[in-house]
């Protein structure tokens, strides 16, 4: 695992929790929100859950019981202190104690039932990077739970005033975080925000529904190089795309009004949204010289993290 300065000094400041024995336990009223999260989480026998930034383990012999010996538990953390102390509980054997980064978790596409995310998602600084790479993990069909024991203003607030290296470290507004999340390929069934909780539920599309990142390809066809040039500009200033390239001239053969044609024609293709599709062809159909352009899109199930954050930011 390579750490950046950044995460290095989370690690060390975690270590340092970890020695002086913070967040080593539930309070009494804490522990009596668990078998109600445990519901809502949906836990069942034979699970395979991953739990990333487990801490001091407090939960994850929990979990471990929750699931039974047919299934499993990995408790991932980067901070070496607190995983030693973890591995002292996590003493069952369908519990795996892994010192790792979400943004390399050490398992193979699909693997697990769930991600269980537990007081721990603000810390991960890289939120968009780890969402995907959370989901990449999920079986389709598969689970995403991120909760805390307070709402997202005592959360945020709480950190802030740390005055420390997690001062900064903020759970998004819910439009936000919606937004992320389905970004990552992921379908948001619940979010609540009160004052007591804030949690999330995703369920990773099954396989033929949306694409894995959330993001796609959208082309269409035209006679000329400018009206190709055209969409392009239109489609990029407006905010609909990203970016636009434009290639041709391409030889086209096609049945049209009963016969084959053949014609030279320019492609144009834009990265964008899956979420905004719908606007997308409908701004290309009304820049379209054609009765009937060809638009059509696919899904981009894998991409550089930070391209697939620059399409984020730049479609509005």
């Amino acid at each position: 695992m390579n750490n950046s300065p950044e995460q290095a000094a989370i690690a060390a400041f975690f270590d340092s929790c970890a020695r002086r024995g913070l967040m080593a336990d539930f309070t009494s009223e804490e522990r009596g929100k668990i078998p109600r999260l445990l519901a809502r989480w949906n836990v069942k026998p034979g699970g395979r859950i991953l739990e990333p930034g487990c801490g001091l383990g407090r939960l994850t012999r929990i979990l471990a019981e929750a699931v039974g010996p047919g299934g499993l538990v990995m408790a991932l953390d980067m901070s070496e202190e607190m995983l030693r102390r973890a591995a002292q509980r996590a003493t069952l054997p369908n519990t795996t104690v892994r010192r790792g980064s979400v943004y390399e978790i050490p398992s193979e596409d699909g693997f697990f039932d769930q991600v269980i995310c537990f007081c721990a998602f603000p810390h991960f600084t890289r939120k968009r990077e780890a969402l995907r790479e959370m989901a990449r993990v999920l079986r389709p069909g598969g689970s995403l739970c991120i909760s805390h024991l307070s709402g997202r203003e005592r959360l945020n607030r709480f950190h802030q005033e740390t005055r420390s290296v997690v001062s900064n470290h903020l759970l998004p507004a819910g439009d936000e975080m919606r937004g992320m999340v389905e970004a990552a390929g992921l379908r948001v069934e619940h979010l609540k925000d009160t004052d007591e909780e804030f949690c999330l539920h995703a369920v990773k599309e099954e396989k033929g529904g949306k694409g894995m990142t959330g993001y796609i390809a959208v082309e269409t066809t035209t006679a000329t190089r400018e009206d190709a040039e055209k969409i392009a500009r239109a489609l990029v200033e407006r905010r609909l795309a990203a970016c636009a390239q434009v290639s041709g001239p391409i030889a086209s053969t096609y049945w049209w009004q009963g016969a084959i044609e053949t014609a030279q024609e320019w492609r144009c293709r834009l990265k964008t949204k899956e979420s905004r599709y719908a606007e997308v062809e409908s701004a290309i159909r009304s820049l379209h010289p054609y009765s009937v352009p060809q638009i059509v899109a696919w899904p981009i199930s894998h991409g550089g993290g930070d391209y697939l954050d620059w399409i984020e930011a730049e479609v509005k």
